[in-house]
């Protein structure tokens, strides 16, 4: 989701964080939107949702996954609410489902897990992917002015479209980005593989205070920001021109609760998969010292009145 920065003067806490109304419900201090839209942004209805129900929960369990259903892309011009309803509380385990509603309308139905850490039985996990080091790839500013005056005519109408839509777009709100292969990464050059791995630093811009909560709510807060776009990226360069595209639902599992967003981050994406107008695109959060940190799973919906996908 493309969405609207947020201003010098705010303070990101207040968009991680929440009011809370009574011991089941809680209201947003700041929602953020759509860029071009009214309704909220998607990765604050899952970072909030995380927020809610873990105030509800024993301190010693911490969220492992997360599942949105993001239903009503309603216009938001004031607070909205979290309704947190207890399913099951045991030793070692909480469910919790919770309700976003803005008035009487239903935006986002959240179904949460809560587990507490344990010695494992068993453990394994694939390897970090070799990528160069934050310090040695470059900011996408530097592309805004290195390709503002890429050549039109080498470009399909999908590419001048989404290429000059990502760079006028910067996500220096809340997150700094490292981008690796920035050429495919902005639909210049065609994929070099099918499906095509995507791959960027990332970190918060602001230093976050010491609360596993809060760096876990941030990784949420982020974990939706163009993701459904790496599912279509690797289309655009092969003439695919994009009129609509939504995120339909949103999964996350955090391995551990130990995530610190005020270092780099390296975030892997790909979709592997996209027939009958959707399309399922899969993130891995990694640790610069190779931890697999988190894992998200999302599908899209995509579509399109022009020119389809040649590839």
């Amino acid at each position: 989701m493309e969405i609207t920065p947020i201003s010098n003067s705010d303070n990101l806490i207040d968009y991680l964080t929440l009011v809370q109304l009574d011991s089941n419900n809680f209201k947003t201090k700041k929602f953020l939107s759509n860029k071009g839209r009214a309704s909220i942004y998607g990765g604050q209805l899952i970072s909030n949702s995380i927020y809610a129900a873990q105030k509800t929960v024993s301190d010693d369990l911490y969220c492992h996954s997360a599942h949105i259903y993001f239903l009503n892309a309603v216009k938001v011009d004031k607070s909205i609410t979290y309704n947190v309803e207890k399913i099951r509380d045991s030793k070692n385990f909480a469910t919790r489902k919770v309700r976003c509603f803005y008035n009487e309308t239903l935006i986002s139905d959240c179904n949460l897990s809560f587990h507490k850490v344990e010695e494992p039985s068993i453990y394994h996990q694939g390897q970090m992917p070799d990528i160069p080091q934050p310090e040695d790839l470059k900011d996408p500013i530097y592309y805004k002015n290195k390709f503002e005056d890429y050549d039109n005519e080498e470009l399909n109408t999908g590419q001048s479209l989404y290429f000059h839509m990502a760079l006028n777009f910067y996500h220096g709100h809340f997150c700094e980005r490292r981008i690796y292969k920035p050429k495919i990464y902005y639909c210049l050059e065609k994929s070099i593989e099918i499906p095509q791995n995507y791959y960027s630093w990332i970190r918060c811009t602001e230093k976050l205070p010491d609360d596993p909560l809060i760096h876990r709510c941030f990784l949420a807060f982020m974990s939706d920001s163009g993701t459904l776009d790496y599912a279509q990226k690797q289309h655009v360069a092969m003439g695919y021109v994009p009129n609509f595209s939504t995120s339909l639902d949103h999964t996350l599992y955090f391995h551990t609760p130990n995530i610190n967003v005020n270092e780099w981050i390296l975030f892997e994406a790909v979709s592997p998969k996209a027939d009958g107008g959707r399309a399922l695109t899969m993130g891995k959060f990694w640790s610069r010292d190779g931890i697999h940190l988190a894992t998200l799973m999302q599908e899209s919906l995509h579509r399109s009145k022009q020119t389809k996908s040649k590839m």
